[in-house]
């Protein structure tokens, strides 16, 4: 492949973006500060957990491939927006992956320079290898871990109850048994000490 000049218009275009991902808070505080977490430090979070997991447990998956989807999986955010799970606002939801395609084909569009950027979010979308399917599972459990070390904090700012936690986690990490063996362990413990992490939402 044929060495290209770095354009620093091309680099300042980019870092727009990311920054503007940044701004894009979550539904949980950053532990320890009043603050929300961003998608930048939740992306960040995701790729190093996702590392650290494989190495540790000897997962054979494709590090590096897994890491991409990991750093690449919430950047059509950007246009998008974090949809809380817990929203009551039907439209909202019902919209979630209809303003995700949209967004990565304006993604596709305005960096057409980086395809392995825009089949990584592709590939995390349609789940479409082992990689995919264990970083997304990481995903929706780790909310939970940063919650859990503030004892409930946003659960309880939030009104989410037990329940709902459970019913949610164990939904959406069934596909892969590594993740979900996890939830089944952090049940455990949430379980034993309802109301310090839920406070009155015990159910």
């Amino acid at each position: 492949m044929e060495t290209k000049r770095i354009e620093a218009t091309e680099l300042i275009r980019f870092m727009e973006m990311l920054h503007a991902l940044q701004g894009i808070q979550r539904a949980y505080h950053v532990p320890g500060e009043d603050r929300k977490e961003n998608d930048i430090e939740h992306s960040y979070l995701l790729a190093m957990t996702v590392w650290y997991a494989i190495d540790t447990f000897r997962l054979s998956l494709d590090k590096d491939r897994a890491i991409r989807y990991a750093l690449a999986h919430d950047v059509p955010e950007v246009h998008a927006g974090d949809t809380f799970v817990f929203s009551t606002d039907a439209e909202i939801l019902n919209g979630k992956k209809d303003r995700e395609a949209e967004a990565r084909k304006r993604l596709a569009k305005d960096f057409p320079s980086v395809p392995s950027m825009h089949e990584a979010m592709e590939n995390y979308e349609h789940q479409t290898d082992p990689e995919a399917v264990f970083v997304r599972a990481l995903d929706k459990i780790m909310p939970l871990i940063t919650i859990y070390v503030q004892d409930g904090r946003s659960w309880k700012l939030g009104n989410v109850s037990y329940s709902q936690i459970a019913d949610l986690k164990r939904r959406t990490t069934v596909h892969c048994p590594e993740v979900h063996d996890i939830v089944e362990q952090l049940l455990a413990v949430l379980d034993q000490d309802r109301r310090r992490f839920f406070g009155e939402n015990i159910h």
